[in-house]
């Protein structure tokens, strides 16, 4: 869904640096991958973690993957679960 309204993702992709807005060295303007890709923003969200924070739905009713995560739609809506969303990976 979010893909086909332009947005792309970079996964695996590791950040160098954040490069400065030309004439405003206070604000991002692009980034720039350790591969050398160099990538325009108007907006820079970064996500940083290590795993799943799952654990707590163990004793519940939500079924996790395999690597503690919860599955979810093209919609971010929990599968099986009504009215629930996350963010996480469409299967």
């Amino acid at each position: 869904m979010h893909e086909s309204k332009g947005i792309k993702f970079h996964m695996n992709a590791a950040v160098q640096s954040a490069e400065p807005t030309s004439g405003r060295s206070d604000h991002v303007g692009a980034v720039k991958l350790k591969d050398g890709t160099i990538i325009p923003a108007d907006v820079v969200i970064m996500a940083v973690g290590i795993g799943p924070a799952t654990r707590f739905l163990k004793e519940s009713d939500f079924r996790l993957e395999k690597d503690g995560g919860v599955s979810v739609d093209k919609h971010m809506q929990v599968k099986g679960v009504k009215d629930v969303y996350a963010t996480g990976k469409s299967m």
